[in-house]
């Protein structure tokens, strides 16, 4: 709705100064807790489209290539390529993995470069997070 009020100065300015109490719960999605739930058991899985055959790592549950709702979910058992690297405090790099598009952006190893074939190491005691990968390595 407009303002009827018209500010001929800064000084016409009116300011409300207050905390807004934001509560709420992110939620993964269908896809996501699937997929959160395979990190959990030490898988990666990804989801792949029945029509179009287009698989998808994170997984996703609509196609973006024909809109139907995907539906199959697989673990993803091929290894990881490093396409892409940042250091800093820590090393950071972005996964791709052959026959899926996308991949994930995560920690690697120092061993790792660009190019290098790599697999995940997983934490011992997993919670079904994304930390529950502890980094990429040769």
């Amino acid at each position: 709705m407009p303002s009827i009020e018209r500010i001929n100065s800064s000084s016409d300015l009116k300011a409300w100064k207050d905390n807004l109490p934001l509560h709420y719960r992110y939620t993964y999605g269908v896809a996501g807790q699937k997929f959160i739930s395979a990190l959990k058991e030490g898988k990666i899985i990804a989801s792949r489209c029945r029509k179009c055959r287009t698989s998808y790592l994170p997984p996703k549950l609509y196609c973006t290539n024909c809109f139907k709702q995907v539906d199959d979910f697989e673990e993803v058992k091929v290894k990881g390529k490093i396409v892409a690297m940042a250091r800093g405090e820590k090393i950071y790099c972005f996964v791709t993995f052959e026959g899926f598009t996308g991949g994930l952006v995560h920690f690697a190893s120092e061993k790792c470069k660009i190019g290098d074939t790599v697999i995940p190491v997983f934490k011992d005691e997993r919670e079904g997070r994304i930390t529950d990968i502890l980094y990429f390595t040769p």
